[in-house]
């Protein structure tokens, strides 16, 4: 028998954190690592720093579980504890934990020492339209960029930059180059809506 897998960004308990959708047995699942566990609750809190006093690992694992809420998965095996089977009302209540947590305080996701630093940026911001073929991402990510749009369904991205800072993680590789990953955002509300 043989399975097809696809893999699934998820962010979050470490940068290269992965899920794997698959069907077994006529049935969507998901293999999820340490992005969650039953009930809606993290694995580990402390991962969610990923320097001293942030909280990036907030903002990222939010982006994946919204990422694995659209997968309508029937049931999601973590690399901890029992398998998670109300997959979607899991998944709902992590995202208000995570909203709570990334309002807490002095705590801080991505907007930290943003001239925003008031906005939390857990949840993609929303495209704003400034005309009827021009978009704007909107002020509160991490670079300004714009959309512009053509009659025939197809979109030019200019200055497509991050959604937030946190997505500045950058490692120096074995040849000394610091490379930066390009990473999809928006892409969902610009097809849906636009």
């Amino acid at each position: 028998m043989q399975y097809k897998f696809r893999v699934l960004p998820a962010k979050g308990h470490t940068h290269g954190m992965v899920s794997l959708i698959t069907e077994v047995d006529g049935k969507k699942v998901a293999f999820t690592g340490d992005v969650m566990t039953r009930g809606g609750k993290l694995y580990q809190l402390h991962a969610m720093e990923y320097a001293y006093g942030d909280l990036l690992g907030v903002e990222f694992t939010m982006q994946s579980i919204l990422s694995l809420k659209k997968e309508s998965v029937e049931a999601a095996y973590p690399s901890h504890g029992v398998p998670i089977t109300e997959v979607k009302a899991d998944i709902e209540k992590l995202e208000s934990r995570l909203e709570k947590l990334a309002s807490i305080g002095g705590l801080f996701t991505s907007s930290r020492g943003m001239p925003f630093k008031d906005i939390q940026t857990i949840r993609e911001s929303r495209l704003e339209q400034i005309s009827e073929h021009l978009l704007w991402a909107g002020p509160y990510t991490c670079s300004n960029f714009y959309i512009v749009l053509s009659g025939s369904s197809q979109a030019m991205l200019i200055g497509y930059g991050l959604a937030s800072a946190g997505r500045l993680h950058w490692t120096v590789d074995r040849d000394g180059l610091q490379p930066l990953r390009f990473i999809e955002h928006h892409l969902d509300q610009l097809r849906d809506d636009h």
